[in-house]
């Protein structure tokens, strides 16, 4: 409890007084402790173990390799990789260089699957620098050290645990099968903290912090070396990724941290700042790539970053200050977010050992501890307010933290609670095996891409059947990027022309830069996007949407061109729309019927090959809600203008495709990964969404084949029709009474009178409803009920002429 101490002291005037002060005494085990990296080489079996971890990884990985382009920012990173251009912010040059290089020298499969190998490589790597960072910071017994105690291969088994549940993470094992560019992030992120715990290992072999016996284990590099590596890998990382600005104030902490600890001040000379400095700056001048570039116009050019303006712009990421969430409520609802983030990359058994084993890495290494705290702590503050469906890959470096946290705990556990027990060190290390084998087994079938080619057909059934010099207008990401890589590295499609809409509205494509005028107006003289917008004809609170609809308006009305262009209701409005594959193609409202015709009547068969299962389809949650939908509009507008022109059989045959379509993928996903509460609830979201959309969809399809048999006088199968129709909405009282009509129509007066009952039921208000009725009771010749429900009738509307008709009749019959 502590105890009371009374201390003599004297007051201004010289007298005595008593103070009393309250001791607490800190029990020793809550006492953290700092102890320095063991200074030690690794053995052979260290290396064997790192060797291990990759070559799973990479085997892995290369089953469940995506065989061509994926969504995210596959398609531009590839392309843009492949044409040496300019990809979205921030630029990536270095991915670019890389990837060329990568790319032409490995003649292997497709472009997209030789930069999907690179992804995977990456993510290997890391996982293997991962293993080695683990093995500095869990440390060695002395005897290791002094002695040379060569560790037997099963003491690894903690350290080989934490790299392999990094690579069967969700978010990780999923980056490591498409070609996108947080792989290569996650592997300069775990080479930069390598670095920096071997640079602390050398300062406490210098300065004494670890004395050994004998030999001393030395490093080949100088202690201020390793700084200058760190230095100018930092600067290299950053021209890859911004994300790379996680790590740097946790870097700092630690570099300082360290030097006062150890009184190592060779760090603060001029020269070795100067140096510093140098080594971080020289790199960062591969973003030259981006002007350079720009300048050759190639045919990606994403923001024409030609002169100062731009380039800053595009390397600061201008572009997508629109997503930071600056509101509280918003940032809270994105921070009870990452709790389910991580069980979904550990699984919700898991996840809780990493926060154990940052508990105990906190009270043996604290300055570590602080150091890993401060990269998960900036992580989360600049992640937790950017508001993008794919939020998740943004906290790798979070993953990482926690990885080598729960292998911290494993080692505890074998070093110390299970010390000197080797038959439950034996069954330690048999459950210890089974982390990742579990983690492997649970996100196995949503990570396994090697049938996913959902992508790759949304793009091709874009570009399929455009028309020689087509003008095309696709608009998102989603059908854009495919289209780029396709088009651009695989040839498709001939000389089209791809213009993405939402930079109609920018100054560098808009007012008419010189990338426009040698992609856009040399090829196309008869094009012109670079007419101003008068202000009155746009709504400021949707300036792009409104100067894209106009300056594609004006593109149809002065253009002999063919025009393509992903679905608008505007653009519908004014001119008519036929569906050519997943895009349609721009016609006037005056075409002649036939023209129409022909136009439908062309090849048409597009082909998801992966439609038909759900849980290769839900792989990619956040793009393929929208292609469904996209693939469902496509047969049903098609249906609909069928059916507009008279063609019923060829409407039914669209209007069935497109049921299709939704049976395929309106049931549950196959695989929900396990413990994912977020992206379980965000799935029941979209889906819930989905299945309202597809619903209204299908009662119109169901209605209007139940509408077109009821004409032709087959009234079984409209009835049919009918019945699907009303399975959506079983209140709707219209619907109700036309089954009824027809079941009245085709004799069946039981079942006639048993739908216009249900109708009343529902609203009993319902004339209509109740004339039916009467209209069956009087046919029926049950005269008395039909009476009852004329007089109901009269009663809702006393001048109603039909009711009073029916029972003038009625009364004849009587007489």
């Amino acid at each position: 409890m502590g105890k009371k101490v009374r201390k003599q002291k004297t007051d201004y005037r010289g007298q005595k007084k008593r103070k009393w002060k309250i001791l607490f005494r800190i029990p020793r085990f809550l006492i953290p402790k700092d102890e320095p990296i063991v200074p030690r080489a690794f053995t052979m079996i260290d290396y064997a173990g790192g060797i291990l971890v990759f070559f799973i990884c990479w085997a892995v990985y290369l089953h469940t390799l995506t065989p061509t382009i994926g969504f995210h920012d596959s398609g531009d990173m590839v392309t843009a990789a492949y044409v040496l251009g300019i990809p979205h912010p921030t630029g990536y040059p270095l991915y670019c260089l890389i990837g060329k290089l990568w790319m032409t020298i490995l003649p292997i499969g497709n472009i997209a699957y030789r930069m999907n190998l690179a992804s995977a490589l990456c993510a290997s790597l890391a996982c293997m620098m991962v293993y080695f960072i683990v093995l500095k910071v869990a440390g060695g017994r002395r005897q290791e050290v002094v002695k040379y105690h060569i560790p037997h291969p099963a003491s690894r088994i903690p350290t080989i645990v934490a790299a392999l549940m990094l690579a069967f993470a969700t978010t990780f094992w999923e980056q490591a099968v498409i070609a996108e560019k947080y792989t290569l992030n996650a592997l300069f992120a775990t080479l930069l903290i390598f670095i920096l715990l071997k640079w602390a290992e050398v300062v406490t072999t210098e300065r004494g912090a670890w004395r050994t016996e004998g030999k001393t284990q030395n490093s080949k590099l100088k202690t201020q070396n390793y700084l200058y590596l760190f230095a100018f890998t930092l600067g290299l990382s950053f021209t890859h990724h911004m994300q790379t600005i996680y790590l740097v104030p946790a870097s700092i902490f630690f570099i300082i941290t360290v030097c006062y600890k150890y009184r190592y001040s060779s760090l603060f000379t001029l020269h070795s700042s100067l140096k510093l400095l140098c080594l971080f700056i020289l790199p960062l001048f591969l973003y030259l790539y981006l002007p350079i570039r720009a300048n050759q116009n190639p045919p990606l050019n994403w923001g024409d970053p030609r002169n100062i303006e731009r380039f800053i712009n595009h390397i600061s990421g201008q572009e997508y200050t629109i997503y930071f969430v600056s509101n509280i409520s918003g940032i809270y609802k994105k921070l009870s977010y990452i709790l389910h983030f991580l069980i979904d990359q550990f699984t919700s058994y898991l996840w809780w050992i990493s926060i154990i084993g940052f508990l105990l890495l906190y009270f043996k290494r604290r300055v570590i501890s602080l150091f890993f705290f401060f990269i998960l702590l900036v992580n989360i503050i600049y992640s937790v307010r950017y508001d993008i469906t794919n939020i998740e890959d943004y906290y790798i470096p979070t993953y990482i933290v926690f990885t080598i946290s729960l292998s911290l705990c494993v080692t505890f556990i074998k070093k110390f609670l299970l010390k000197g027990n080797f038959f439950l060190k034996y069954l330690a290390n048999i459950i210890f095996i089974l982390f990742p084998i579990f983690s492997f087994i649970i996100h196995y079938p949503y990570n396994d891409r090697r049938d996913y080619y959902f992508a790759n057909d949304y793009g091709r059934n874009s570009l399929h059947f455009l028309e020689k010099d087509a003008i095309v207008f696709p608009s998102g990401d989603v059908i854009i990027f495919p289209m780029w890589y396709l088009h651009y590295c695989e040839n498709q499609s001939g000389e089209i022309v791809i213009i993405e809409p939402t930079s109609l509205a920018k100054d560098w494509f808009g007012k008419g830069g010189p990338w426009y005028s040698k992609m856009i107006k040399k090829r196309y003289p008869d094009i012109d996007l670079t007419t101003p917008v008068s202000i009155n004809e746009v709504d400021p609170d949707n300036v792009i949407e409104n100067v894209k609809q106009i300056k594609i308006k004006e593109v149809i009305e002065h253009t002999t061109r063919p025009v393509f262009i992903t679905y608008s209701r505007e653009i519908d409005d004014n001119y008519l729309l036929i569906p050519r594959g997943v895009l349609f193609k721009v016609m006037d409202k005056k075409t002649k019927r036939e023209d129409v015709k022909k136009e439908l009547m062309k090849d048409f068969l597009i082909s998801p090959r992966d439609i038909k299962s759900d849980y290769m389809i839900f792989k990619e949650i956040w793009w393929t809600s929208e292609i469904i939908k996209d693939y469902f509009n496509v047969y049903k507008r098609r249906g609909i203008r069928y059916y507009n022109l008279g063609m019923y059989e060829k409407s039914i045959e669209e209007y069935e495709n497109a049921i299709e379509i939704v049976s395929y993928s309106s049931s549950p996903p196959y695989f929900i990964p396990y413990g994912s509460l977020s992206f379980y609830n965000e799935l029941l979201l979209e889906r819930k969404e989905i299945k309202k959309a597809i619903q209204d969809e299908l009662k119109h399809i169901h209605w209007s084949l139940g509408r077109y048999y009821d004409k032709k006088g087959d009234y079984l199968k409209a009835i049919s029709e009918y019945k699907e129709a009303i399975k959506f909405y079983p209140n709707n009282v219209e619907m109700r009474n036309m089954l009824g009509y027809t079941y009245m129509r085709a004799g069946m007066y039981e079942k006639a009178i048993i739908e216009f009952e249900k109708a009343i039921k529902i609203n009993p208000s319902d004339i209509i409803s109740h004339m039916n009725l009467a209209t069956v009771y009087y046919k029926r010749k049950l005269y008395k009920e039909a009476i009852v429900e004329c007089n109901c009738i009269l009663g809702l509307d006393s001048n109603n002429t039909y009711a009073k008709q029916m029972l003038e009749a009625i009364s004849k019959k009587g007489k």
